[in-house]
């Protein structure tokens, strides 16, 4: 039992963070050159320079990244608590967790990148 409690408090700071980094990338929000506020003047990847468009299919791309590594988490947790004493059952949900949480922390930081260069070259 000790095992576990220690386990939960050292995965509770990692998977704040990668919650409070996926809570920003949902609330950031991409408005091509040109708008007026929310009120865009262009739809889709039309009228955008060729780096935004790639910014644009990046960031779709690290969206479902994201999800997919969330799910990865939460499964991962599922599969830790139903574990029971099974040895290769924790590791496989230790092992899923922790990819997972690595998956969601490479995808905020390849967001931050794409919308640093975005905002320098766009």
């Amino acid at each position: 039992m000790r095992k576990i409690k220690n386990l939960g408090i050292k995965l509770a700071i990692p998977v704040a963070a990668a919650l409070a980094g996926l809570n920003a990338f949902a609330q950031q929000t991409f408005t091509p050159p040109g708008s007026i506020g929310n009120i865009t003047p262009v739809t889709g990847l039309t009228g955008q320079s060729a780096f935004a468009k790639v910014a644009t299919i990046i960031n779709y791309f690290l969206a479902v990244v994201s999800v997919v590594a969330t799910i990865m988490v939460i499964y991962g947790g599922f599969l830790y608590v139903t574990a029971g004493a099974n040895e290769d059952n924790t590791k496989k949900a230790k092992s899923m967790l922790l990819y997972g949480i690595i998956g969601l922390v490479i995808a905020g930081v390849a967001f931050s990148i794409v919308s640093f260069a975005n905002s320098l070259l766009v």
